[in-house]
């Protein structure tokens, strides 16, 4: 077998470590990005070019063929925000497409909140909801303050009318009791469900739990409580703040990975179960790959449990994410042994969210 070339062995740990969200090897990344791509771009727009000279001169200094400079370009260029060229929309406004979106969110917000009358703000917020543009929303409002009139003058007329009588059919008699309203809210009982009665501050509690079902359980507790510590360690650093606004969620994944695992080094053992242990970035199987989980719980009897940080819930759905949790899988069972009972995802974003408003979150 023929050994690996200099150059080729630096390419390949290096992306195997940003695979598997390594803060030095991102960092390295994105220096190399930074060195390797060009930005240019006006009123707000950005494309980054390559500059050759700069991706020889690195090509000389690492030993790469030609092929694995241009490989590593590549690499490297996942680090830096997308492309945001200037385009125009369907309104005739130039912008990028953030920017473009932005506006056109705002025009919408605008209709919303004075649209000339309550019909009108009806009317355009169920086009908006079904999907219609700000044009489409401005006529639906239009369209609305128009009947809104129409309907204020008839029930004029009606009311003057000592002719009108009540409706044919028409249900009268004393109104419902706030005891009568209650008694018909309450449920059925669900077959073969089981009732839990919670306290008010047991029941608050569980609503700020990722998964609220999961109250008592205090692993799923323990692991909720370092995601919320890690959200807001995430949102103080300023590199994070600052990948989160350019809409780098790469480089935003692995910031809040190193954080979640601070966080996670840092939990008193009492914050868990008896018996249980906590690791954080713990390497399943190393090399090629490989796999690391992000959380791996161990409890007395043998059990496993892995906690797996995405982006977004969608994104933990996806096939390469379902493929990659049945690695882990794999994996612990045969590196590490003992019985793996859960594998859960949490999505960081859903996390950092509300300390972060007024970002456009994918």
């Amino acid at each position: 077998m023929l050994a690996q070339k200099p150059g080729r062995a630096k390419l390949d740990a290096l992306r195997r470590e940003m695979e598997a969200f390594d803060p030095v090897a991102s960092e390295t990344a994105a220096l190399i990005a930074r060195f390797l791509w060009g930005a240019r771009g006006e009123h707000g727009s950005v494309v980054y070019d390559l500059i050759p000279s700069r991706e020889r001169a690195l090509q000389g200094m690492l030993g790469l063929t030609d092929a694995e400079a241009r490989e590593l370009s590549d690499l490297v260029r996942k680090t830096l925000p997308k492309d945001a060229p200037l385009e125009m929309d369907y309104a005739g406004r130039a912008g990028t497409r953030a920017n473009l979106a932005s506006r056109e969110m705002a025009e919408k917000l605008d209709i919303i909140r004075n649209p000339g009358s309550t019909f009108g703000g009806i009317a355009a917020g169920v086009i908006g909801v079904l999907g219609g543009t700000a044009s489409d929303m401005r006529a639906a409002a239009q369209a609305g303050s128009l009947l809104e009139v129409g309907g204020g003058v008839i029930s004029a007329r009606g009311a003057a009318n000592p002719q009108v009588t009540p409706r044919a059919g028409a249900a009268y008699g004393p109104p419902r009791t706030e005891a009568a309203a209650d008694k018909a809210a309450v449920r059925r009982p669900i077959a073969g469900a089981t009732e839990v009665t919670v306290t008010q501050a047991e029941y608050q509690a569980a609503l700020n739990q990722v998964l609220p079902s999961q109250f008592r359980n205090q692993v799923a507790q323990a692991v909720d409580s370092i995601g919320q510590r890690a959200a807001q360690r995430a949102a103080a650093n300023p590199q994070f703040v600052g990948a989160v606004q350019s809409g780098n969620w790469r480089l935003a994944g692995t910031l809040f990975h190193s954080a979640a695992a601070q966080e996670a080094r840092a939990l008193p053992a009492s914050a868990l179960p008896p018996g249980w242990t906590l690791q954080a970035e713990r390497v399943i199987q190393s090399g090629a790959g490989g796999s690391r989980a992000d959380l791996l719980l161990t409890g007395p009897a043998g059990e496993l449990v892995e906690f797996d940080w995405k982006t977004s819930g969608t994104s933990a759905l996806t096939s390469a994410a379902r493929r990659e949790m049945a690695r882990h899988a794999g994996q612990i069972t045969t590196n590490i042994g003992g019985t793996l009972t859960t594998q859960e995802s949490r999505s960081w974003m859903d996390l950092v969210r509300p300390l972060m408003p007024g970002i456009r979150w994918p």
